[in-house]
């Protein structure tokens, strides 16, 4: 998608339209009155991969991904730069559901589990994924908050898919309800949707509970 160059005055505009006020100065998300989202990203001091690769155009970049391997996501239709606020932004229809967290129904966790098992075997990385940034409705997932999303050509890794596991099982705020349903039952789901057998499937569940039982220790 292209990069519209936009002046601080049709910024300006735009904030003023949607009855945004002038604090806050840096706003991150603004509810449009046709019923879209505006995101903004903001570039930082200094330099660094963002200034290469700037979140809002790796957000809208990642959102085509998901669409085209068939997951739900956002339709991005704009993409804006001003150069002059140092601010990126996004605009795009925002998706209906409600976050897993938010739910805290354990019962979402089966299918949670051959979610995440998808996104691995279409090599689909999110370092960042947590209960709180997947939406559900109608037992269909979908993933928001996804710049730091990363792509690979390949099924991830049995190493990758630990880690990218081990972290999602271990939130704080999520362990509780991963307890509830069972994490072993969860990393069984998991391996059975990803069709990881023998010592890779061992190793897996092995190592993702003793994460669980590390991070349950370091809360406590």
């Amino acid at each position: 998608m292209p990069v519209e160059r936009v002046h601080p005055d049709v910024l300006q505009k735009l904030l003023d339209d949607n009855n945004v006020d002038v604090a806050p100065l840096r706003p991150k998300m603004v509810a449009t009155r046709s019923g879209e989202y505006i995101k903004f990203f903001y570039d930082q001091p200094g330099l660094h991969w963002s200034s290469f690769y700037p979140k809002a155009k790796r957000f809208t970049d990642n959102a085509h991904a998901l669409l085209k391997f068939g997951f739900v996501a956002p339709r991005i239709t704009r993409l804006a730069h001003c150069p002059e606020e140092m601010a990126w932004f996004i605009v795009y229809k925002r998706l209906p559901g409600d976050d897993v967290r938010e739910l805290a129904d354990s019962s979402n966790l089966k299918q949670m589990a051959n979610f995440l098992a998808h996104l691995h075997q279409k090599g689909i990385y999110f370092r960042g994924i947590h209960l709180g940034n997947v939406l559900v409705t109608e037992n269909t997932y979908s993933l928001i908050d996804f710049a730091g999303m990363t792509l690979w050509p390949m099924p991830l890794t049995t190493w990758q898919r630990l880690r990218n596991i081990g972290r999602f099982v271990s939130f704080p705020e999520d362990i509780e309800l991963f307890k509830e349903y069972g994490v072993e039952r969860f990393c069984a789901e998991y391996c059975d949707a990803a069709e990881l057998k023998g010592w890779r499937r061992a190793w897996l569940t092995r190592a993702v509970l003793a994460r669980v039982r590390e991070a349950v220790k370091t809360s406590g």
